[in-house]
């Protein structure tokens, strides 16, 4: 018994004399954990970014904000020192992890700017989405580990090599701290200058231009590392960093709209057809172009076949939160900034030339109808500062389940009490994930869908075809309430008077598997995916189809004109899709464009022609243009000015 208490003594003052001859060594475990964590990161996902693994500037960033937080642990006390080092790891570690499941989902990484849309996400989160590499994982695994024998040596700092330390460490964030603002500053400047006179392609942007621009949330990953750009990205989407004086931006917009003036408010064949009527505009949760058809949704097909449809009608998703961003362009006319901007922007700026404000001033009651929560997205309070007098919700609708569109026609006389009526309506039925978890939707309409889809040629049952199966069972059911709706305005003889107009707020993006949609739809890139259904409905109108190329930007300027509100179309960059000098192509994010023929983004393997390039000028200009517009409140400047 004494020689095994002997031998257990002698065992653990062995293992206390490593761990006293190591402990010096426990900073640089520090500092390889998070080297190890940036640098597995931008490894992973390399094949993303148009800059090396090793390049300058990512390099930079790596190693001095390693040494940076090193330093910070560094000149914490002992106990405080283990917490900090094992809370900061698991951070950046789980950030890691969200910007894999992030980019899986959405084809982005993750940006602060998220976080005012995460409620609907959430709301809807499913394992079925989370496809993450094992090597991340492992390598944020290992990082955590290498800083837990780090936490572990740290213990057994003596005080005398504490000070050292302490002078060490904070040399070290002098050091750190100079090299990072002096990386950043650079980036900056030679960003600002190189976009002043930038005449070339996407695929030939100099790193300096992207980080300053900060929109290629991915490019921008790969020249600025893990935490480079998560600070980077909370100061941009928080409003913390002004790249310019706001009086310097609307002195420019100022500028940039004098040059625009009287373009863009001309008079055409649908200028105020619609003047004096009701308007429906109905935005469809997830309703694509494959899903209408007689057999899937016999009521939106029957509608649109007396409409004016448009073939060629895209919902570009700036932003990961794809509802939000296509409800918000169709309403404001203003595109919302991939890199973020802070939330106050949507809650407080001037929306005076939004739809719902410019309807109240020709007298109409406005109001906006979605089962969703108010709080979601904070649309009560978003809706009600661009001008909605209400947000009526599911409970307020008398809905009993408010998954379920169908019931939506519960709230139809609120929606045409007061006349004329403005009322925006959002469906809800259409959301994924397309599985037994959201049985509430798709069990009503599930054998009726698989039948239809088998008639289609859809047999199996395989992951993809049962998302399929369950996609078209939500469809059906979202087409359950266009029906309703219908019947409901022929009864009220309201039919007469009232434009119904349909647009998607996103292509079908929870189907999982990005390669079986695209075979679907039968195109060859995610951005094309963003061809969405569109169609305005009037009983007096001739149907057609208008093969015109359309986006949701468009939908502003198109309805201000063919109710002939009167807003100056000049402050806008969308187009009247009836006019005649309107551009003839969609904008997606990171300012890649399609015009029927050529689609342009920065893996374009083509010949760089005057045209495209030119082209790809105008489309950064635009883009810029309704970003500076939102992000400065412009229109509340304008209404001082004026």
């Amino acid at each position: 018994m004494r020689r095994e208490l002997l031998t257990n003594q002698s065992e653990m003052s062995g293992i206390k004399l490593l761990r006293r001859k190591l402990a010096p060594m426990y900073l640089i475990l520090c500092f390889l954990s998070f080297f190890i964590l940036d640098l597995s990161l931008r490894y992973i996902y390399k094949h993303l970014f148009t800059v090396d693994l090793f390049s300058r500037y990512p390099m930079i960033f790596t190693i001095f904000w390693s040494l940076l937080l090193t330093a910070i642990i560094g000149i914490l006390p002992g106990l405080a020192k283990r917490i900090v080092m094992m809370l900061l790891i698991v951070i950046f570690g789980l950030f890691s992890i969200a910007h894999a499941v992030v980019f899986n989902i959405f084809g982005n990484f993750f940006s602060f700017a998220d976080f005012a849309y995460l409620g609907d996400g959430v709301r809807f989160f499913s394992f079925s989405y989370l496809k993450i590499r094992k090597l991340l994982v492992l390598s944020v695994l290992f990082a955590i580990a290498i800083m837990g024998v780090s936490a572990w040596l740290s213990a057994e700092t003596g005080r005398l090599r504490r000070r050292y330390e302490f002078i060490g460490c904070i040399a070290v964030m002098i050091l750190s701290v100079a090299s990072i603002t002096l990386a950043h500053t650079k980036l900056m400047n030679e960003g600002t200058k190189q976009q002043v006179s930038w005449g070339m392609a996407i695929g030939q942007q100099p790193e300096s231009v992207i980080y300053e621009d900060f929109s290629n949330v991915n490019q921008c990953m790969g020249i600025a590392g893990l935490y480079q750009y998560t600070a980077r990205s909370l100061a941009v989407s928080t409003g913390l960093e002004r790249w310019i004086e706001t009086s310097s931006v609307h002195a420019r917009l100022d500028s940039i709209f004098q040059q625009r003036m009287g373009r863009y408010n001309k008079e055409n064949e649908m200028t105020g057809v619609f003047e004096g009527k009701n308007l429906m505009l109905i935005m469809l949760e997830s309703i694509d172009t494959w899903m209408i058809n007689e057999d899937y949704m016999p009521e939106l097909y029957s509608l649109q076949q007396k409409s004016i449809n448009f073939t060629r009608h895209y919902t570009p998703l700036f932003i990961n939160a794809g509802t939000f961003n296509t409800e918000f362009a169709a309403l404001t006319g203003l595109l919302t900034p991939t890199s973020g901007v802070r939330k106050g922007a949507y809650t407080s700026n001037d929306f005076s030339w939004s739809l719902p404000s410019l309807f109240r001033e020709k007298g109409y009651s406005a109001n906006s109808f979605h089962s969703a929560d108010p709080i979601i997205y904070d649309r009560g309070n978003i809706h009600r500062n661009i001008g909605f007098e209400d947000y009526y919700y599911w409970y307020s609708l008398g809905m009993e389940n408010y998954m379920k569109d169908s019931q939506l026609i519960n709230g139809f006389d609120k929606m045409v009490e007061n006349k004329p009526f403005f009322s925006f309506i959002i469906t809800y039925s259409g959301h994924g994930p397309y599985t037994e978890e959201m049985k509430d939707i798709s069990a009503p309409h599930y054998e009726r869908a698989v039948e239809k889809a088998k008639l289609n040629g859809i047999v199996g049952d395989d992951k993809n075809t049962l998302e399929y199966y369950h996609a078209i069972a939500h469809a059906m059911e979202t087409d359950a309430f266009i029906g309703a709706l219908m019947d409901k305005l022929e009864e009220s003889g309201l039919i007469e008077d009232t434009v119904v107009i349909l647009f998607s707020d996103h292509y079908s993006k929870y189907m999982t598997d990005t390669e079986y949609l695209l075979r679907i739809k039968g195109v060859s890139n995610t951005d094309l995916l963003c061809n969405t259904p569109f169609m305005i409905f009037s009983s007096d109108i001739e149907p057609r189809n208008v093969h015109t190329i359309t986006s949701t930007i468009d939908i502003f300027p198109t309805i201000v004109n063919m109710f002939n509100l009167g807003a100056d179309l000049t402050y806008f960059v969308g187009d009247d899709i009836f006019a005649e000098n309107r551009h003839d192509y969609v904008m997606f994010r990171n300012y890649s464009w399609y015009d029927g023929k050529v689609y342009y983004s920065s893996d374009y393997k083509g010949e760089i022609t005057e045209e495209i390039a030119a082209r790809t000028q105008e489309v950064i200009e635009r883009v810029n243009l309704s970003w500076d517009t939102l992000k400065s409140d412009y229109f509340r400047y304008l209404l001082k000015k004026k």
